[in-house]
């Protein structure tokens, strides 16, 4: 695996979360977000990551940093709706 490029980590680890490994995926999207802060989907991806850990509050906060950015990526309708359902608890 190219430790340094943040879209094949990322992409490892999306497949790796489908795929039930939650820890494994955590580890490879975290690198791939902080070696690529400015993409969107990288950073929705941690959130979704953090989230299926059971690290609610830190996915909750990752995403109101990401949509108060004012980014736009693919999937900001799905991190607006993840974020309303880790506020209400869930």
């Amino acid at each position: 695996m190219a430790p340094k490029k943040p879209e094949i980590l990322d992409t490892y680890g999306w497949i790796a979360l489908e795929s039930g490994q939650e820890e494994a995926a955590l580890e490879a999207i975290r690198q791939a977000a902080t070696l690529a802060p400015h993409l969107g989907s990288l950073q929705y991806h941690l959130a979704v990551a953090l989230d299926r850990n059971g690290k609610r509050e830190v996915a909750r906060k990752t995403l109101q940093r990401l949509i108060k950015s004012g980014r736009k990526f693919p999937e900001l309708d799905e991190a607006r709706a993840l974020l309303e359902r880790l506020k209400e608890g869930g």
